[in-house]
């Protein structure tokens, strides 16, 4: 519990540096909103920390308890490696139930909950977003200064579009502008009037031997996505907010959807089982790695704290970079990402028997 505490924490931090803590400075949110949002967090991060904890708290107890030659004594006894261990798998599979249910419910919920917590409250007053005479960065690939504020508009507006490189290639200047926000797709919506944009050649912006194409316009639209704020709106970051009930639903609706083509109901289909198998797969980690885990401990060792969490660090990454690869595949049906998200517990399920053949001596 305290493992499984102490990598909430963890994670819970990184998160309100990366994300609230960016709303509570602007002035969205005072101390009592900021802390309610992190709460609402908790139940998702949990479905990271819980495997975590286990495989930490396992290598740590397991460990000491080798180094201290207990475990030895316990063998002496009559204690088989399996009888040892039965307690500990028995925990495990508690945590693999857990787990199931936080992966396909709690989490999902939290994380919608959370999402639309973040929305409601930039929707509410987006300008918050926008000071006037700074130079705005918010915005991927645009640069935004206002010289004037008032009551009732903003004005001067200065806008610089940026490529891959930061080369500005499009230039925006205009004497007014108002916000709205688009719920549809988690963006503000700028507006501007009286305006003159000038564009340069994409291939070589910095050119000075090839003509800007410039002109005058009454009114414009600019789209400011709000990703760094509420992440990219994308199908695959939808359906991971989705609990196992909507999950369902969302799949046969896309199979009930007659304005999509074979290729892209099957593609979304595989999508939906890919994140329903994979809720399941994270869950059942709990056990693969406890399976790994108890060999390891036995058989390294270690007192030292700090060494068996290094060593749970490192497990943790490699299965952790196995599942974000196989999510990588989740755009190539063809390649079966819904079954192929199961080989890294099938992995560490391997290593466990085999690690529990060399403590056994076979």
């Amino acid at each position: 519990m305290m493992s499984v505490g102490l990598f909430t924490l963890i994670l819970l931090t990184g998160r309100a540096v990366k994300e609230v803590a960016v709303l509570l400075v602007l002035g969205y949110l005072d101390w009592v909103q900021f802390f309610q949002m992190l709460l609402t967090l908790i139940p998702h991060l949990i479905s990271y920390a819980l495997p975590l904890g286990m495989l930490t708290g396992v290598l740590l107890v397991l460990g000491k308890l080798s180094s201290q030659n207990e475990i030895t004594a316990m063998r002496c006894a009559g204690l088989s490696l399996w009888r040892i261990s039965s307690p500990i798998l028995a925990i495990a599979v508690m945590g693999v139930c857990g787990s199931i249910m936080i992966n396909n419910y709690f989490g999902p919920n939290s994380r919608s909950a959370y999402r639309a917590k973040m929305i409601t409250t930039i929707s509410d007053d987006p300008l918050r977003l926008i000071i006037a005479n700074t130079f705005i960065r918010d915005f991927p690939g645009r640069v935004i200064y206002i010289r004037e504020e008032t009551e009732t508009d903003l004005r001067d507006f200065w806008i610089w579009q940026l490529d891959d490189n930061r080369n500005v290639h499009q230039f925006v200047r205009a004497k007014r502008g108002e916000f709205s926000f688009d719920k549809e797709q988690d963006a503000l919506i700028l507006t501007i009037y009286d305006g003159y944009a000038e564009n340069r050649d994409r291939d070589d912006p910095d050119g000075l031997d090839k003509p800007l194409m410039a002109g005058n316009f009454e009114k414009g639209r600019i789209k400011l996505p709000l990703d760094r704020f509420l992440g990219r709106s994308t199908y695959n970051r939808k359906i991971s907010s989705l609990n196992f009930n909507d999950l369902l639903d969302e799949r046969q609706r896309t199979l009930a959807n007659t304005d999509l083509n074979p290729e892209e109901k099957r593609e979304q289909v595989i999508r939906v089982q890919a994140q329903v198998q994979t809720n399941f797969a994270l869950a059942y980690s709990v056990l693969s790695f406890t399976f790994l885990a108890i060999p390891l401990g036995i058989k390294v060792g270690r007192s030292e704290s700090y060494a068996n969490f290094m060593i749970a660090l490192g497990l943790a990454l490699v299965y952790y970079l196995a599942v974000i690869m196989v999510e990588w595949l989740s755009k190539n049906p063809s390649l079966r990402p819904d079954l192929l998200i199961w080989v890294p517990n099938l992995a560490f399920q391997g290593l466990g028997f085999y690690f529990f053949n060399k403590v056994l001596g076979r």
